[in-house]
């Protein structure tokens, strides 16, 4: 899994509606190459102050791409991408452990 984080321009923030289909249409571009496990806005005593997508895919080059041709990234909404991998190990999202398998 791979985690990306964006931080949230609040002043951009008006101008979120009219980039919204783009955005919606980017994420779905990559619906056959990706698996979102977690999308949303994280916010912070009321204000937004990060985007988090948890994409369920190994390949860094198809999240690169991914980031870069964000909308909300181009627009100004999303600044600071940050990719990380996740190391996840409980939860609905972590592997099945080898003896659930059988």
């Amino acid at each position: 899994m791979i985690m990306v984080t964006y931080r949230v321009d609040a002043d951009a923030l008006a101008d979120i509606d009219g980039h919204r289909p783009a955005h919606l249409a980017h994420a779905r571009s990559y619906a056959d190459m990706v698996r979102f496990a977690v999308t949303g806005k994280c916010p912070v005593t009321g204000e937004v102050q990060r985007a988090i997508f948890i994409l369920d895919i190994d390949d860094e080059d198809v999240v690169r791409q991914f980031v870069a041709d964000e909308p909300y990234l181009a627009s100004g909404i999303f600044t600071s991408p940050e990719i990380t991998r996740a190391d996840v190990r409980m939860g609905a999202l972590a592997p099945l452990p080898a003896s659930a398998n059988r």
